[in-house]
């Protein structure tokens, strides 16, 4: 892997291992919850917008209607989260996390914050500020559409 864009090779191998320690991590959380990581991933999403109907959380997860509904109906059964009516949309239902959803979450939060505390633990809290603001102008990044850089197209896959 060759770095033609100022440096930023070593910044983006080491989001690479940020992002599968967090995908090592999420599995761990979630085994601990007995759910799956995409249950857990409809809790976060649910814990960062309070409430959400089914259509906006498959969106989010890109996954299909169906599949959404099987993985509402695994985490309402583990008493997680709850189903409410839409008061603007009868067709329509609102999810949150019920008392225990939000306390498995708080739970998670909490190791999260625990592990990220060992790791950064000695370093000067200027560091942390300056590294938390780049990490999350990082995520605000990865969040926008893909760009065309013009220099490649991305594989087909051999057979779909």
């Amino acid at each position: 892997m060759s770095d033609t864009n100022g440096g930023v090779r070593p910044i983006v191998l080491a989001l690479r291992q940020l992002s599968l320690g967090g995908e090592n991590h999420r599995r761990r959380m979630a085994k601990a919850l007995h759910i799956g990581t995409t249950e857990l991933a409809v809790m976060n999403h649910l814990q960062a917008s309070e409430r959400l109907t089914p259509r906006e959380v498959g969106q989010r997860l890109g996954i299909t209607t169906g599949s959404t509904t099987a993985v509402l109906d695994r985490i309402e059964r583990a008493g997680y989260v709850v189903r409410t009516p839409n008061p603007e949309d009868r067709r329509s239902l609102y999810l949150s996390l019920t008392p225990l959803g939000q306390r498995a979450m708080t739970w998670v939060l909490e190791q999260h914050d625990a592990q990220v505390a060992e790791a950064v633990a000695g370093h000067a809290k200027a560091d942390l500020a300056e590294f938390a603001e780049l990490i999350n102008d990082v995520g605000i990044a990865l969040s926008a559409p893909l760009r065309d850089t013009g220099k490649n197209k991305p594989p087909k896959p051999a057979k779909t």
